[in-house]
């Protein structure tokens, strides 16, 4: 899986490309330890992930928990496939998703 960062103010954008398993899941907590010092809100742009496995829903739900205390998490270009699956699991009700 390929990981993109922006940096806009203190929102941090992490663009995901490919699959987010076990593997990847790994690798985006590491290269998000670095970076979230000064980050007030956390933006994950799905446009080019095809699949999570529940490797990386455990690293989005460790997310959601650190920024509920700062400026949110929020989800944009989350396609159907995935949205099927935050919904299957009930996090279509706990996460923000953009359009």
């Amino acid at each position: 899986m390929k990981i993109d960062f922006e940096v806009d103010g203190k929102t941090l954008i992490v663009k995901l490309d490919g699959e987010l398993d076990y593997d990847a899941a790994n690798d985006l907590k590491e290269s998000l330890s670095g970076r979230l010092k000064n980050i007030w809100e956390l933006v994950y742009d799905f446009e080019k992930l095809d699949y999570t496995s529940s490797a990386g829903i455990r690293i989005l739900l460790e997310n959601e928990l650190l920024f509920k205390e700062r400026g949110g998490l929020r989800f944009r270009n989350v396609n159907e496939t995935i949205m099927k699956v935050f919904t299957m699991v009930g996090l279509d009700k706990v996460f923000i998703f953009e359009d």
